[in-house]
């Protein structure tokens, strides 16, 4: 609580989740953060208010190529703000990685592949 004002943070396993959060009306937030693939659907459901563009200085400075993708899940841009873009996954070429690492085993989390001085040390 800052200045007498109260912040509600909630982070959601899954789309799915949030969805349902929002869906069911009345979730108390004044932002939230879905996919582009659900944003959509949640606005023709109603979920959301119109954005007051005027409220936000730097609204013209959106990545045009950003607002493009965006028209197919929010045409005319009145519902949603692009906040970030991009995918985060890589590829395994398993028997490469069984072989250096000496091991038919991988981690169960993958992304010690990528971080764990374990596996990158010899990869």
């Amino acid at each position: 609580k800052k200045h007498g004002i109260a912040v509600t943070y909630d982070v959601y396993d899954s789309d799915e989740t949030l969805e349902s959060k929002v869906l069911t009306g009345k979730s108390g937030y004044d932002i939230v953060g879905p996919s582009n693939a659900f944003v959509g659907r949640q606005i023709k459901a109603g979920a959301y208010q119109k954005i007051d563009k005027s409220l936000i200085p730097n609204y013209k400075n959106l990545n045009p190529q950003l607002m493009k993708l965006m028209e197919s899940v929010d045409p005319g841009h009145e519902y949603a703000v692009p906040f970030y873009w991009g995918t985060n996954t890589f590829a395994i070429n398993i028997e490469r990685v069984k072989k250096a690492l000496g091991t038919d085993q991988l981690p169960d989390n993958q992304w010690d592949l990528v971080f764990n001085p374990e596996y990158t040390s010899k990869l």
